[in-house]
């Protein structure tokens, strides 16, 4: 029988901060969201001081200056090498893993047939010192029979502090592992059980349902009327059985859509400030799109007026469908601006815009008409793309840009207003050769 592992990265936000800035350790610190809004990533620290997620920032200045809680701005560039960094890590020491989110991955750490409690325990540890030692990021690491258990077992490990926590118990004796388990789901909140929203917690909870062990023992006959096929297999995961596998695909699967939006750091009246911004996020979502061998058959850009005006936060959108698939930049910036003529009304203020990528196919498979007059610059086209991914994946994004984005601003020049408010951001340690940190 297997036995899966959850390693999750312990406040990941803020420890990718505190790799390269040390002086943020055993300190509070909070990681706030675009334009500096709200709080996205607390340490374990600025939890003490009881700051909540998703807190509004303004209401937090007394705390944040009282206690000395320093703020970051989102670096998502940072975080998302920092991932990337991890998981290689892991690959290297695990056969099998899922991919589950940015700091998160299910592994397959051993087997009841050959591998101990003890010995995964002691493989666990050794995984985990590897991974902080390489990358600098702590992690925690959940042990058990199924992944529904091992997301339990893993917030047990980070609510006590020991990194490492195990659900999987002698099987020589069923009867004392079961309870063993069950004590350990009775001290788990029914919001923290994995699979549970706040639509079945709300369900559930009338009917006095209010731990993780209330849920493994719920009347499964009840539980079949008001609930999905995914909650009944959540049950039966509490319960001991297999019914999620690792997701061999998680690794390897393309999105069905790339989304590549932001709300802007002031309000946007003009429409080439619009469609800069909307520029700007179509190459950053073509370029993704191109990393999965991808191209798109339709492209939808939308906006959102500030709710000041008399839209109150009405979103305007329209799509725009290829004869062709395509992943080339410029052709899909000139669908986004033929869409933006469109959908952009005067006199408006906008505080949001983005564009969604969806209806892939691959480009192996793809077929061109027989009297496609762009046929012969297809070569080319690719080409481009392929040099422009290559200067950015290897020199730091936007080293090289499409004009249509806007022209590269200095230091002493305001930004456009579409930017986000990043007040408080740390360099692109990785991802920028001006931001590589220096050792004097």
């Amino acid at each position: 029988m297997k036995v899966f592992a959850l390693l999750d990265c312990n406040s990941f936000f803020v420890s990718c901060e505190r790799v390269f800035d040390p002086s943020l350790k055993n300190r509070p610190v909070v990681v706030l969201s675009n334009n500096d809004g709200c709080v996205i990533a607390r340490s374990r620290e600025a939890k003490a001081l009881g700051i909540a997620m998703g807190e509004p920032v303004f209401k937090l200045e007394y705390i944040f200056n009282k206690h000395r809680v320093a703020k970051r701005s989102s670096n998502f560039a940072l975080y998302s090498d920092m991932s990337a960094r991890v998981m290689s890590v892991l690959a290297q020491e695990v056969e099998h893993k899922e991919i589950y989110s940015i700091d998160e991955a299910f592994i397959l750490l051993g087997d009841t047939s050959k591998d101990s409690p003890s010995k995964l325990i002691t493989r666990a540890k050794e995984i985990q010192n590897i991974v902080e030692r390489c990358t600098g990021i702590p992690v925690s690491i959940g042990i058990a029979l199924n992944k529904t258990l091992a997301k339990v077992a893993n917030k047990i490990a980070k609510e006590n502090g020991t990194g490492v926590y195990s659900l999987y118990f002698d099987q020589s004796d069923l009867a004392l592992a079961e309870a063993q388990i069950d004590f350990c789901l009775s001290e788990v909140k029914l919001a923290d059980v994995w699979g549970v929203g706040r639509g079945y917690e709300k369900i559930l909870s009338q009917r006095g349902i209010k731990t993780a062990l209330d849920l493994k023992y719920v009347d499964r006959d009840w539980l079949k009327q008001v609930a999905s096929i995914n909650a009944m297999r959540t049950v039966l995961e509490l319960a001991g059985k297999v019914c999620l596998d690792l997701d061999a695909t998680a690794i390897t699967s393309q999105n069905k859509s790339i989304i590549c939006s932001r709300s802007f750091g002031s309000k946007v009246k003009t429409l080439p400030e619009i469609k800069e911004a909307v520029a700007s996020f179509v190459a950053s979502a073509a370029m993704k799109l191109r990393v999965q061998n991808q191209e798109l058959k339709s492209l939808q850009v939308f906006l959102r007026a500030d709710d000041a005006d008399h839209y109150r936060g009405r979103q305007l959108a329209a799509d725009y469908n290829f004869s062709e698939p395509t992943s080339y930049t410029p052709d899909l910036i000139r669908a986004a601006f033929v869409i933006l003529d469109d959908i952009f009304e005067e006199g408006l203020s906008y505080k949001k815009a983005g564009v969604v990528l969806s209806n892939f196919a691959n480009k192996e498979d793809k077929q061109l008409a027989i009297w496609d007059a762009q046929l012969s610059n297809t070569g080319q086209k690719q080409e481009l793309s392929n040099l422009v991914d290559g200067m950015n994946l290897s020199l730091g994004l936007n080293t090289v840009f499409w004009a249509a984005s806007g022209a590269k601003r200095s230091n002493n020049e305001p930004k456009p207003g579409w930017n986000a408010k990043q007040g408080h951001r740390s360099p692109c340690f990785t991802s920028k050769w001006t931001d590589l940190p220096l050792v004097y």
